[in-house]
């Protein structure tokens, strides 16, 4: 089943996948975008602890969050059923990077893909929230 965020009676649920700031670093994954091991780590603790707080917030947002052990690829950010897609490359840091915005049509492989993608890595990860 897909985990899609969902809007069902105003109440936004969805997960989200982050990696592991341990994970991360070991990869050396860092030092490709031109940040210090301890800077990174320290970036994704800090969206941990923001999206710690978020879903302590308000009951109207339903949020997992899992934590996954592999090198960081794909950034994917998946709303109402659109899919955002960037890349994590040597060439630039990831918040440069293009964004493609992956809608669902019919034949959409592209989305699907991505889609399979995602859940496959949230079937692998941990649920830190």
């Amino acid at each position: 089943m897909p985990t899609a965020p969902l809007s069902l009676y105003g109440r936004e649920q969805g997960p989200a996948l982050v990696a592991s700031p341990s994970a991360s670093v070991a990869s050396g994954w860092h030092s490709a975008i031109g940040e210090s091991a301890e800077s990174f780590a320290s970036g994704i603790r800090l969206s941990v602890a923001r999206l710690r707080e978020l879903a302590g917030l308000t009951a109207a947002v339903e949020l997992e969050v899992y934590q996954y052990d592999s090198l960081p690829v794909w950034r994917l950010i998946d709303i109402d059923e659109t899919i955002y897609v960037a890349t994590f490359v040597k060439e630039w840091e990831g918040h440069a990077s293009p964004v493609y915005k992956l809608a669902p049509t019919p034949k959409g492989a592209l989305h699907r893909g991505f889609r399979r993608v995602f859940e496959d890595l949230r079937q692998t990860a941990k649920r830190i929230i």
